[in-house]
């Protein structure tokens, strides 16, 4: 009934390109879906720290206040704790799930 998506950085400063697709093709079915990450930085603001080349090479890089793509970052609510290790990828994805019972728990009473 419901996506828990790590959308944590993946081989780049945004989250893998599989769970971007299992984000989206949990939405058309209908699912909620829940984001949790490590990494609470603005995608631009990562970008400019981590991956500064892409900035010298002249890339326009997005700028809507989001972690992550405008699509990922309009798609569904996202938890982030900013250790950026396992353990905070663990309190973020746990931050998730109490937010997604807790939803769950409304409808249910309404």
């Amino acid at each position: 009934h419901i996506v828990m998506a790590n959308i944590t950085p993946f081989r780049g400063p945004s989250c893998d390109l599989g769970t971007a697709f299992e984000i989206g093709y949990a939405r058309k079915a209908g699912k909620k879906v829940f984001c949790y990450s490590s990494d609470s930085r603005e995608l631009k603001q990562r970008i400019s720290e981590d991956f500064p080349h892409f900035l010298q090479d002249g890339m326009s890089i997005e700028d809507f206040g989001y972690i992550d793509n405008l699509m990922i970052g309009c798609s569904a609510p996202i938890d982030c704790i900013d250790d950026r290790d396992d353990k905070a990828a663990l309190k973020a994805f746990q931050c998730a799930l109490e937010r997604a019972q807790s939803e769950q728990q409304s409808e249910y009473l309404s």
